[in-house]
Parts: structure tokens; C-alpha cells; sequence
């Protein structure tokens, strides 16, 4: 049965739950066409907040939130709490690993960054890629980072400006 989340039946497909639907709209959970705890294959569009186990597809809005993210998010903020694969573009993008390109004012990521981070702050536990900002920090690295400060932890030289790597 597709319902609101929050109990309202909007339309009966069948007799059992839909595990997933091509269209989420959100206003804040659980008032959004599919449940947090379902997945989103198609487009999801956050007014002004929406959060699922699993978007696959276009992700849209003021503030996302995801378990895991396959596509494009474009919103002010795109919080996915374990794997972001993709393109995120967004003032905050905040993951727990990230597999593509991530583009904002800031962007965290708790594990390991594989890929590209540009922003004004780039922050990740482990790099493997690129680096783009005014400041990057990471643990460790495998790439290169270019900013006005570049942070590697783990590195000879931990702090440098302009330019910083470790392969």
C-alpha cells in the first residue's frame, strides 16, 4: 500500500508495503510520501526536508537525509550518514564515506574520501583523490591536496600551503 508515513492512505496499489517508489515529496519526516525507513529509485525532492534508507537517482531541496546515496543531490544540505556515490553539490555536505565528486562550503566525510572535495573546507579521515580549498585537513592521504592550507596528519610534513601530497 503506498500511505503517508504519517498513516493517511494516498493510494492502494496492493495489500502489501511498497519497498520502493520512483517520486519522494518531503516536508519533514515522517510527513513524506515514502517512509525513512524505505528506498527513493527516481527523484526525491526535499520542501524542506526529507530522509530515507536509500535514494538511487536525483536529489533535490533544501536538506537531505540519507543511510546511503547513488547520483546527484543538489541541496543546501546533503547529509548521507554511510556511503555517498556520485555528485553532491550543496552549501554542507556532510558523509560518512564518499565515492565521487563533493562540491560546497564545507565538506566532511568521516571515513574514506575517494574522489574529489571542493570547497572552502575539506575535511576527510582518509583521502584518496583531490583536494580543492582554502583549507583541507585529512588523517591520511593518497593524492594531492592545493589550498592556502593543506593538512595530511600522517604525512613528513604534516602542514603546507599552496600545495601538499603524499603517495
Amino acid at each position: 500500500m503506498w500511505r503517508w508515513c504519517t498513516g493517511m492512505v494516498l493510494l492502494a496499489v496492493t495489500t502489501q508495503a511498497v519497498e520502493s517508489l520512483p517520486l519522494q515529496l518531503a516536508l519533514w519526516p515522517p510527513i513524506q510520501v515514502v517512509c525513512k525507513d524505505s528506498t527513493v529509485q527516481g527523484l526525491k525532492l526535499n520542501l524542506p526536508y526529507g530522509d530515507n534508507e536509500l535514494v538511487q537517482g536525483i536529489d533535490l531541496g533544501l536538506i537531505s537525509g540519507a543511510e546511503c546515496f547513488e547520483g546527484v543531490q543538489v541541496n543546501v544540505v546533503n547529509w548521507v550518514r554511510d556511503l555517498a556515490s556520485g555528485i553532491q553539490v550543496g552549501v554542507a555536505n556532510n558523509d560518512g564515506a564518499m565515492d565521487g565528486l563533493s562540491v560546497g562550503v564545507g565538506n566532511r566525510v568521516s571515513t574514506t574520501m575517494t574522489g574529489l572535495q571542493v570547497g572552502v573546507m575539506n575535511v576527510a579521515e582518509d583521502a584518496k583523490g583531490l583536494q580543492i580549498g582554502v583549507i583541507n585537513v585529512t588523517e591520511t592521504m593518497v593524492g594531492l591536496q592545493i589550498g592556502l592550507v593543506n593538512v595530511i596528519r600522517e604525512a613528513r610534513v604534516p602542514v603546507l600551503p599552496i600545495l601538499n601530497w603524499e603517495f
